[in-house]
C-alpha cells in the first residue's frame, strides 16, 4: 500500500526555496462554485467532497459542482460547518441546522432558542451531536428524542456550569469534549461537569479560534498568540497545563486545523497554510495558493489537501513535481557545489541554494545573459555555454574564453566532459578543449575529419566514441578509426529524420536518438543495412513526435518533447505528464533540458520555467476509485425512484450518467461499461461519463460500469443498475394464449360453419337431385311412352296401297305424316323429289347432286 509520508518529503526537502510552486489546482466560480467564500469541507463515506459556501451547499464529484440552496430545502444558503453521521450530512448555517439523507433535507429550527441563530460548529460526543452557536451557547441533539419537547435539543448554559454564550469550536474524543470561546477561553466536558481550562491551565489568550484532537494531543489555536497544546495523557487532575507552541508563528490567527499521521496542518487568517512537524513550513499565494485566508482544511482519502479560502478552493496534490522560475525560459541545468544552476534564455545564470536564489549576469563576468544553453562540471569548475561564448566558474570568479585563448565561436549549444577533455558544440563548429596541453588547447574538427555538417545541438558519449546530433544527421567520432574520424548516420540508415536533436545512452548501453519525427532506438546489428533504427512515435503513445531531450531514472527513460514529458519503458509510453499533471511548462527547450542531480532528482527545463521531479514521491495512486451511476433516464425522463424499475415497451431509450471518484487527476479518469441483455462484451475504455441506448427490446437488463484512475487502478466492483422493459400487450403470454384460444375457436367455428354449410349444400343438392330425379322420371316416362310409340311404329302398320294412308289404332285412316306426328315428336317439311318434279314440272332443270 502507498504511504502518506511520501508527500511530505516534498515539504521537508524544498520548503525554503523562494517562490517554489507546489502542484496546486485552484477552483473558483469559473469552475462552478456558487461563491468564492468557502467556509468548510468534508469527504463523505462514499467519496464525494462537500463544501459549505456563502451561497449554498456544494457537492463535488470531480467533474462538476452541484449546489443546494434554500430552494432545494436547505435552511439557509450560508453553510458554516459539516459533519457526517450514519450516512447523513449535518449542515450548520447562519440560520439553524439542516440534515441531508441523500435525497431530502430535514431542517431543525422548531426550538425557538435555536431558530435564527448562527451555528458555528458541530461535533459528536457520547453518541449525540453537539452544536456551538454564536449567541445561544451549546446544544445537544439526541436523535432518540426527536418529536419530544424541543424536538430533541437540549441547551447548556451558565446554570449547567458553562458560562459561554458564543462557541466557536468543538473537539471530542472518547472521554471529553472541549469547548472554545472566542472571548472567554477553554472548557472541558466529561458528560457531567464543565471544567474551566483557561487561566489555570496556562493559556495566555482567551480568544480561542480552533480546536483539534490528534494523537492524544489537544491543539488550541488563538487569534494572535499562535498555537497551544495539551498532552491529554497527562490530564489526570481536573486541570492540566498547556504547553505553548509559538516559536514559529506567534502572531498568527489560527483559523483551521487538521492532522494525519502525526502531522499537523494549519490554516491562518491572512498568512496562508502551515505544515507542522517538528518545525513549520508555510505556503502562501507565492507558492500558488488562491488566497492566504484558510477557513478549513481537508485531507482526502488520496492524501490531497483541500484548502477552503476566502477566494475559492486550493487543492494541493500529493505529487512529485515542484516548479521554480515561473514564466522564465530555462534552457539548461547543472549541479555544482551543492547548488542547482539554471541557464535561462534572457535572465542570466541562476543559482538555487538553500533559501536563496542568486542571479549572475554580465556584471559578474558572464559573456552574455542570453541563451545559456549548456552547463556542465569539468575540472571542478562550472562551465557555461552562452550566446556570447564560453565561461567557467570556480565558485568565486568567472573566466571568459576568447579568441586570444584559441576559441572564438558563438553561440555555444552543448558541452560534454569526457576524461581530461571538454567537447564543445556550437552553431558553426565542433571543438575539443584539453586544459592539460601546454599549447593549442582548443582543437577544431572540420570536413577533413569527416564532419560535413554544422549546428551541433546535442552530444553524447558511447565508450570511447562521441556522438553528435546535427540538422543533417548523427555523426560518430571514433578516435581509433583510421582516416576520417567521423562516420554519419542519416535517414538513409533508417533514422526517422535527418535532424537529430537529442542523443542519449541508457543504462543498458543502447543509444537513443531524438528527431522531429519520433524517438529512434539504434540497433546496429540488424541484418537489414538500411533499417538500423526502431522508431517510436505518437502511434506508440508519445505525446509529440518532436523529441527535444532524453534522460533516465531507474529503468525508465524520460522523453522531453514540444508537448509534454513521457515516461517510457523502452517499448511503450507508461504515462504522459504536462501542466495539468504538475509540470510548470509543456515545451522543453534544448537537448540539455533534462538534468539528473546527485539526489536522483531530475530537473525539467521548459520555456515556462523549471520543474523538479522527485522519483521517490512518484508513487502510484493505488486507491481503487468508487464508481456510481448518478443519473438514469428513460426516454429523457429522469428516474429518481430506483426501487422498482419496470417500464412499458414504448420506454425503450435508456441513458446512464456515471462517475468515478478520484481527485488526484480528475481528467485522467477512464471508464468501461456493459449493458447485459444487449452487449456481449465490455465497451472500449472511454473518458465519457454517459452512454445512451436506443430501441431496446423488451427484456431484463443490467447496466454495469467500472472506473479507472490516472495510474491504471480499476474499481473493485462495478456500479450496477437493473431494469425491465415489458413487452407490448400483443407479445404477452396471456395475449398470445388468449389469441391462440381465440384462433382455435375461430378455426373450430369455421370448421363447424363449413360442416354446416356442406350439410346445407348437400341437402340443397339432394333437393335438386330429387327434383331432377323426379323431372327425369317424368321425362323418362315420356321417353318410355315415346319409345313405346316408336316401337309401335316398328310394328306391322296397315297402309293403303293406293292413297298410302295409314290406319291408326282406332281404325281411322290418316295421312302417314299425321300418324307419325301423333306418335312421335317429329315435324315435317314439304318438298318435291326429283321424279315428282319431272312429272309435275317437265321443263325444270335439276341439280344432279
Amino acid at each position: 500500500m502507498r504511504k502518506f509520508s511520501f508527500f511530505f518529503l516534498i515539504f521537508i526537502l524544498v520548503n525554503n526555496l523562494i517562490a517554489q510552486k507546489l502542484h496546486i489546482k485552484n477552483y473558483t466560480s469559473d469552475d462552478g462554485l456558487p461563491s468564492a467564500q468557502v467556509w468548510c469541507s468534508l469527504q463523505d463515506s462514499n467519496g464525494y467532497i462537500w463544501f459549505g459556501t456563502s451561497n449554498g451547499l456544494v457537492k463535488y464529484n470531480g467533474q462538476e459542482f452541484v449546489t443546494y440552496k434554500v430552494s432545494d430545502g436547505l435552511v439557509s444558503s450560508v453553510v458554516l460547518a459539516l459533519l457526517e453521521d450514519d450516512g447523513d450530512i449535518w449542515i450548520t448555517t447562519d440560520n439553524g441546522i439542516s440534515r441531508y439523507n441523500g435525497e431530502n433535507f430535514t431542517n431543525y429550527a422548531l426550538y425557538d432558542s435555536l431558530n435564527f441563530d448562527i451555528v458555528w460548529c458541530v461535533a459528536k460526543f457520547q453518541d449525540c451531536l453537539w452544536f456551538g452557536t454564536k449567541r445561544r451557547g451549546l446544544f445537544k441533539f439526541d436523535p432518540d428524542k426527536v418529536g419530544e419537547k424541543n424536538n430533541g435539543f437540549v441547551n447548556y448554559s451558565e446554570k449547567d456550569g458553562l458560562p459561554l454564550t458564543s462557541i466557536f469550536s468543538l473537539a471530542a474524543d472518547n472521554k471529553y469534549m472541549w469547548i472554545a470561546n472566542s472571548q472567554e477561553g477553554l472548557y472541558r466536558y466529561d458528560g457531567k461537569d464543565f471544567v474551566d481550562y483557561t487561566d489555570k491551565s496556562g493559556l495566555e489568550n482567551k480568544s480561542l479560534t480552533n480546536l483539534l484532537i490528534s494523537n492524544s494531543t489537544l491543539w488550541v489555536g488563538t487569534e494572535s498568540n499562535g498555537l497551544f497544546k495539551y498532552d491529554l495523557k497527562k490530564l489526570s487532575a481536573k486541570v492540566g497545563r498547556a504547553k505553548k507552541v509559538i516559536n514559529y508563528f506567534p502572531n498568527d490567527y489560527i483559523y483551521s486545523s487538521t492532522a494525519k499521521e502525526k502531522r499537523l496542518f494549519l490554516g491562518t487568517r491572512g498568512n496562508g497554510f502551515i505544515y507542522y512537524k517538528n518545525r513549520p513550513m508555510r505556503y502562501t499565494t507565492d507558492n500558488g495558493l488562491i488566497n492566504n485566508l484558510v477557513y478549513s482544511i481537508l485531507i482526502d482519502k488520496e492524501n490531497s489537501i483541500w484548502l477552503s479560502t476566502n477566494k475559492g478552493i486550493s487543492k494541493i496534490l500529493s505529487h512529485k513535481f515542484l516548479g521554480y522560475l515561473e514564466d522564465k525560459s530555462v534552457l539548461s541545468a547543472c549541479e555544482y557545489k551543492g547548488a542547482i544552476w539554471l541557464g535561462t534564455f534572457e535572465n542570466g545564470l541562476i543559482r538555487l541554494q538553500g533559501d536563496k536564489i542568486t542571479t549572475f549576469s554580465t556584471k559578474n563576468g558572464l559573456l552574455s545573459n542570453n541563451q545559456i544553453s549548456a552547463l556542465t562540471v569539468f575540472n571542478n569548475e562550472l562551465w557555461i555555454g552562452t550566446f556570447g561564448g564560453l565561461n567557467s566558474y570556480n565558485g568565486k570568479n568567472f573566466k571568459q574564453y576568447l579568441e586570444k585563448d584559441g576559441f572564438n565561436e558563438v553561440p555555444i549549444l552543448t558541452l560534454l566532459p569526457v576524461g581530461n577533455s571538454l567537447w564543445i558544440g556550437t552553431v558553426n563548429s565542433f571543438w575539443k578543449y584539453q586544459p592539460h596541453k601546454l599549447a593549442n588547447k582548443f582543437t577544431l574538427f572540420t570536413a577533413e575529419d569527416g564532419l560535413t555538417n554544422t549546428y551541433f545541438q546535442s552530444i553524447s558519449q558511447d565508450n570511447n566514441r562521441i556522438w553528435l546530433g546535427t540538422p543533417g544527421g548523427a555523426f560518430c567520432y571514433d578516435p581509433l578509426r583510421s582516416g576520417k574520424k567521423f562516420i554519419k548516420l542519416s535517414a538513409d540508415d533508417g533514422l526517422s529524420a535527418n535532424c537529430v536533436s537529442a542523443i542519449f545512452k541508457d543504462n543498458n548501453g543502447t543509444l537513443w536518438f531524438g528527431t522531429p519525427n519520433g524517438l529512434n532506438k539504434y540497433e546496429p546489428d540488424k541484418a537489414e543495412a538500411k533499417k538500423k533504427f526502431a522508431v517510436y512515435t505518437t502511434e506508440n503513445g508519445l505525446s509529440d513526435n518532436n523529441i527535444i531531450s532524453i534522460n533516465q531514472t531507474g529503468k525508465y527513460l524520460w522523453i522531453g518533447t514540444c508537448n509534454g514529458l513521457n515516461k517510457f519503458d523502452g517499448e511503450k509510453v507508461i504515462k504522459v505528464y504536462n501542466k495539468k499533471s504538475g509540470l510548470i511548462g509543456n515545451e522543453f527547450a534544448t537537448s540539455n533540458s533534462l538534468f539528473l542531480d546527485t539526489k536522483n532528482h531530475m530537473w525539467l527545463c521548459t520555456y515556462d520555467g523549471v520543474t523538479e521531479y522527485i522519483p521517490e514521491n512518484d508513487v502510484p495512486n493505488d486507491i481503487l476509485p468508487p464508481v456510481y451511476i448518478e443519473k438514469f433516464n428513460m426516454n429523457d425522463l429522469l428516474i429518481t425512484d430506483r426501487k422498482r424499475l419496470v417500464f412499458e415497451h414504448y420506454r425503450n431509450t435508456a441513458k446512464f450518467s456515471y462517475i468515478g471518484l478520484s481527485f488526484k487527476d480528475e481528467a485522467d479518469m477512464r471508464y468501461k461499461y456493459k449493458l447485459e441483455g444487449y452487449d456481449n462484451e465490455w465497451s472500449e475504455v472511454t473518458e465519457k461519463t454517459e452512454v445512451r441506448y436506443t430501441n431496446l427490446n423488451n427484456g431484463n437488463y443490467t447496466f454495469r460500469v467500472l472506473a479507472r484512475n490516472g495510474d491504471g487502478y480499476w474499481s473493485e466492483t462495478p456500479a450496477e443498475l437493473s431494469f425491465v422493459i415489458l413487452p407490448p400487450f400483443w407479445e404477452t403470454w396471456w395475449f398470445i394464449g388468449f389469441s391462440a384460444i381465440g384462433f382455435l375457436a375461430l378455426i373450430f367455428a369455421g370448421y363447424r360453419y363449413r360442416i354446416s354449410h356442406i350439410k346445407r349444400e348437400k341437402e340443397r343438392l339432394q333437393r335438386i337431385v330429387n327434383e331432377r330425379t323426379t323431372e327425369l322420371r317424368g321425362k323418362n316416362s315420356d321417353l318410355s311412352e315415346a319409345l313405346a310409340n316408336i316401337k309401335r311404329l316398328k310394328g306391322l302398320l296397315p297402309i293403303c296401297a293406293s292413297c298410302k294412308k295409314i290406319r291408326d289404332d282406332k281404325g281411322y285412316w290418316n295421312q302417314i305424316e299425321v300418324y307419325i306426328m301423333q306418335h312421335s315428336e317429329a315435324d315435317f317439311s314439304h318438298s318435291l323429289c326429283p321424279e315428282c318434279a319431272k312429272k309435275l314440272y317437265p321443263g325444270i332443270k335439276l341439280d344432279k347432286k
